[in-house]
C-alpha cells in the first residue's frame, strides 16, 4: 500500500507483556533467526512494515538544519530542555542509536527509570508536539497508555 494509506488510525494489535514474559519476549526478538521473523510478522500485522523499509533507505544520522541561528541564550535553553528530556551517554554514539527493548529492561533493572516514567515522558512529548503545529500524534488515549 501507499505510505499515506497506512495511517488510518486502526488500533495496533500486539501482545501486552510485563515482567518475566517481557524479558522472555526481548530475548526471543534478539535471536538471530526467530527475532527478524517475529518482528516482521508483528510489523505486518499492524501495517507498519513500510516504516522500517522507509527508514532503511537512509542509513546516515538524522540531521537538523536550522533556518536561523539561535542566540546563545536560546541555544543554552534548548540544550537544557533536551538534557531534561533524555539522559544522554557521556560520549555521543558515532551513529544514530535505536533503543532496543533490552536497553529498557536494563534501565528498569538498574532503577534509572520505571515504565511509568517512560510512559509519562512519551505522553508529555506528545502533548508538547500537539501544542505546536507539528501534531505528529493525532490521537493518544492517555488512560489506556498508562494502564
Amino acid at each position: 500500500p501507499a505510505l499515506y494509506d497506512a495511517y488510518d488510525l486502526k488500533a495496533s494489535i500486539g501482545p501486552r507483556v510485563t515482567g518475566a514474559v517481557f524479558q522472555w519476549s526481548v530475548w526471543l526478538l534478539r535471536l538471530p533467526l526467530v527475532g527478524p521473523a517475529l518482528s516482521t510478522y508483528l510489523l505486518h500485522m499492524n501495517r507498519a512494515h513500510h516504516v522500517r523499509g522507509f527508514i532503511a533507505k537512509y542509513p546516515e544520522q538524522p540531521t537538523f538544519h536550522a533556518i536561523t541561528i539561535p542566540s546563545a541564550e536560546a541555544a543554552a535553553r534548548h540544550a537544557s530542555m533536551a538534557a531534561q528530556a533524555v539522559s544522554l551517554p557521556a560520549e555521543p554514539p558515532a551513529v544514530y542509536r535505536h533503543w532496543t527493548p533490552q536497553d529498557f529492561v536494563e534501565a528498569y533493572k538498574s532503577g534509572r527509570t520505571t515504565p511509568r516514567q517512560v510512559a509519562e515522558r512519551i505522553l508529555q512529548a506528545v502533548r508538547d508536539s500537539n501544542a505546536r503545529t507539528l501534531a505528529a500524534i493525532v490521537h493518544a488515549n492517555e488512560s489506556d497508555f498508562l494502564a
